[in-house]
């Protein structure tokens, strides 16, 4: 199988915690390999995130244990940098 290489750069999430959005997914019989997250607060107060790997993707609360991140806090006018380093698949 041939290596594409993707950024997925410029895609943004809800401004909730509670609201669930998917940022990437695999189309069918593909792998995906997620290296880095980035996560930046572009606003003026300090702004909490999650991050999860779902299933079952789609707007649905993910699973407790498919969370990576969990109400974690970005600083205002900062980035943080998370190296993930897990695989998807779709079969």
């Amino acid at each position: 199988m041939a290596t594409v290489y993707k950024n997925v750069s410029g895609v943004s999430a809800s401004a909730g915690v509670t609201n669930y959005n998917t940022l990437y997914s695999t189309t069918a019989s593909t792998s995906a390999v997620i290296s880095t997250v980035a996560v930046c607060n572009q606003g003026d107060a300090t702004a909490t995130f999650r991050i999860a790997i779902s299933a079952t993707g789609g707007t649905t609360a993910p699973l407790a244990a498919e969370f990576l991140v969990y109400d974690a806090s970005v600083a205002p006018n900062d980035t943080i940098f998370i190296t993930v380093g897990s695989s998807l698949a779709n079969s």
